[in-house]
């Protein structure tokens, strides 16, 4: 008995020297949940807390979140009188927020449920966390100067990190990112739902990753082309943890891209006028040349011998068609003039009735009655420029209108503009012609028993004409059959 006190002293002795003066960090734990009864000086030096301050915490406070885990199903194996726990690897929390890398090992509890631990350094543990902080610095030192952006964001949207590259797509900085919207909320509506359809197959497994060009918003509307790869990330579990995203910046590619798609839109559409031009020229202008050189060689080679009355006819014929000639010419030039933006409206006061009455005598209605209803009016306008207007409106009018048609031909104020009309009784304007009508060298289905069906220039010129005054151009199809044009232009206001 004697013997087995003396025994038990020097241990409590020896034990109280280590508590009290030993290098090695200990406490006394209350299982099963591991609440801190003491703390030696050793322990209190290395989380830079006093031992008043940790009496009574819970030791699965001061370690690594992630050790939390592990560290309390060995408290409650302990308590269950499963033996000792040898040397358990932890992360102790200290002063400054950082951890370091510990052993504990815990001795079986008493009666009471005490246990006493004790810490030792854990320099494998340090080595590997050592490795893993420099491989998490290389990269946030790839992230950070990356030139495309890059975000790593949960399943549920947000994001938990982004690189500057990413801010600047976005026009945003890092905490608008990190707080604020999720990709699906960034992203351009016309993009999600091809985009889901990715997403759920990533998730699905059918796919390790997705890449595609979409479309963000940055905050002032503007859109930014990106093409964009995501990456589903998996644990040993192979269940998925979070998603990797990279963006590089296309919205220049696009534009270019776009251009070169407009500049082919341009090149082809200038191709079939080119065409369109050499097919109609080429007929327009052979047949007057045709005919009149027929009859000035009749005139050469039956001088003399044609009565005066033949000779007059002949030239009237050569007129005839040197006027349509000239017509053609100058809508060939007034195209090329229009295009290049040589031709501005020269406004004076007009009288439109004489304006009218001088047109009228040029145009050719080959049987067809034309009324009109024009007040006595004068009018700010550019005359010849509007007396191009009503001849070739009238004269698609008689291209368009039987033999014995009606056409009329209205003016009228109205709001401060003036408003001319042009009508015909003829077979009107196909579905899907009434804009058509007026592109240059189009020409409509069918014209009635006309030999000269035109080079498709008239329509054209009539609303660039209108357009030099400010005004427009509408065609419709009558109620009781044939076409309806109508030239709006404004007496005030602004002149193109």
């Amino acid at each position: 008995m004697g013997a087995h006190g003396v025994d038990r002293g020097a241990h409590e002795a020896a034990f109280r020297q280590l508590w009290g003066n030993g290098q090695v960090p200990l406490t006394v734990l209350q299982l099963p949940r591991g609440r801190l009864r003491w703390g030696n000086p050793a322990l209190c030096t290395l989380v830079g807390r006093a031992a008043d301050d940790l009496a009574g915490a819970r030791l699965d406070d001061l370690v690594h979140p992630e050790d939390r885990a592990g560290l309390l199903e060995a408290l409650y194996a302990l308590n269950a009188g499963r033996g000792p726990v040898p040397e358990l690897p932890v992360r102790l929390r200290l002063e400054d927020g950082s951890f370091r890398s510990m052993r504990w090992s815990a001795a079986p509890p008493d009666e009471q449920g005490v246990s006493v631990v004790m810490l030792t350094p854990n320099p494998e543990l340090d080595e590997q966390l050592d490795a893993l902080r420099e491989l998490e610095a290389r990269f946030h030192l790839a992230m950070t100067h990356a030139p495309i952006g890059m975000a790593i964001s949960v399943l549920d949207g947000p994001w938990v990190a982004v690189n500057p590259a990413l801010c600047a797509l976005f026009g945003r900085d890092e905490h608008e990112l990190l707080d604020g919207a999720s990709f699906a909320e960034l992203t351009h509506p016309d993009d999600l739902p091809g985009e889901f359809v990715l997403l759920e197959e990533l998730i699905a497994g059918l796919r390790t990753h997705y890449s595609l060009d979409k479309r963000y918003l940055r905050p002032d509307g503007e859109v930014v082309w990106t093409t964009t790869v995501v990456t589903l990330v998996r644990n040993e579990r192979d269940e998925p943890r979070y998603f990797v995203a990279q963006c590089l910046d296309i919205t220049e590619r696009r534009r270019i891209e776009d251009e070169l798609r407009e500049t082919a839109a341009r090149l082809a559409e200038s191709d079939n006028l080119r065409v369109a031009f050499l097919r109609a020229t080429s007929h327009e202008l052979r047949t007057p040349l045709t005919v009149v050189d027929g009859l000035a060689e009749t005139l050469v080679r039956l001088h003399g011998e044609l009565s005066p009355e033949r000779v007059r006819l002949l030239l009237e014929r050569i007129e005839h068609h040197t006027a349509r000639l000239t017509r053609l010419i100058e809508d060939l030039l007034d195209v090329d003039r229009l295009t290049s933006g040589l031709i501005v409206a020269q406004r004076e006061p007009t009288d439109l009735h004489r304006l009218l009455r001088a047109v009228l005598d040029t145009v050719e209605l080959r049987g067809r009655r034309l009324t009109t209803s024009l007040p006595a009016m004068t009018v700010a306008i550019d005359p010849p420029k509007v007396e191009r207007i009503i001849a070739n409106l009238i004269a698609n009018a008689v291209r368009h209108t039987a033999p014995d048609g009606r056409i009329r031909v209205d003016a009228e104020t109205r709001d401060g503009q003036l408003l001319i009309t042009v009508e015909d009784d003829g077979e009107g304007i196909p579905d899907g012609f009434e804009q058509r009508i007026f592109e240059p060298f189009m020409q409509g289905p069918r014209c009635f028993d006309d030999p000269q069906p035109g080079t498709g220039l008239g329509l054209s010129l009539v609303q660039e004409f209108a357009a030099l005054h400010g005004g427009k151009v509408r065609a419709v199809n009558r109620r009781g059959g044939g076409a309806r044009f109508e030239v709006l232009l404004p007496l005030t206001g602004t002149e193109h």
